[in-house]
Parts: C-alpha cells; structure tokens; sequence
C-alpha cells in the first residue's frame, strides 16, 4: 500500500478493525464494501466510511495496485456518495489525505470534495477534504 493515513497495523488490531466496521454495518446502514469487477468477478478492493462520530464519516477505500489509475475508485465512490446523499441526509463525509498522494486529491476532487484545511490525522500530516452535497 503506497498511502495510508492510518498507517500499517498489527494482525490483532486488524480484526478489531474488522468487528467494528462489521458491527457499524449492522446498526448503522453503512460501512465498508469489497469492490469486484464486473466482467470478471475478481476482487479489486474495498470502498466505504469509517464512523467517527454520530453523524461524521471518513472515506475508506484501498485498491490493488493493477486497478490503480483506471477510475473505479472514483466510481466506486461516486456510487457511495450518491448513496448516502440518499439515505443519510445531513451526514457530513470527509476524506484524509496525505499532501504526497496527489491521485486521491484528484478522486476527491472529481467526487466535488472540497479542500477545508490541512490537519493531522493519526499523527500523519493530511489534507482535510469534505464533501458538499449540492443539489440541482
């Protein structure tokens, strides 16, 4: 993995992980996906939120690096957002992302994820985006 605002973690806080995003999905309505691709069926990664409080979420999604740069993390997303723009009305989504990682920019960028302020984010240095619902 070539970014990770969360850094690399030890197998055990690896399946806490796991629980916690298998329980939001369970009481929430919304957690993490796998993504597959469809004329193939072969798994490509995953795309979701990670609860961070009541009513704010941060984007998670990660890629195998053969389906990087061909914009399924900008559709994946994209399906995601218009999602919760439809289920989760007054959800504030955010995305945290390493200045260095200029392809996530962009991803949040084209999902009309506006650039806030730069902060920190599990002691990484980050760009603070957060997405605008805009409604025509």
């Amino acid at each position: 993995m070539q970014y990770s605002v969360s850094g690399t973690f030890s197998e055990e806080k690896v399946q806490k992980i796991l629980k916690n995003m298998m329980k939001d999905e369970s009481e929430k309505q919304l957690g993490v996906y796998s993504v597959f691709k469809q004329d193939t069926n072969a798994w490509m990664g995953i795309v979701g939120v990670a609860w961070m409080e009541e009513n704010k979420v941060g984007l998670v999604y990660r890629f195998f690096k053969k389906f990087w740069g061909q914009g399924y993390a900008t559709e994946a997303l994209k399906a995601l957002l218009e999602y919760i723009a439809t289920n989760f009305v007054g959800l504030e989504v955010w995305a945290y992302i390493e200045k260095e990682n200029v392809s996530s920019r962009k991803v949040a960028e084209k999902l009309n994820l506006k650039f806030q302020k730069n902060s920190t984010f599990h002691g990484l240095p980050v760009m603070c985006y957060q997405w605008l619902i805009s409604r025509s």
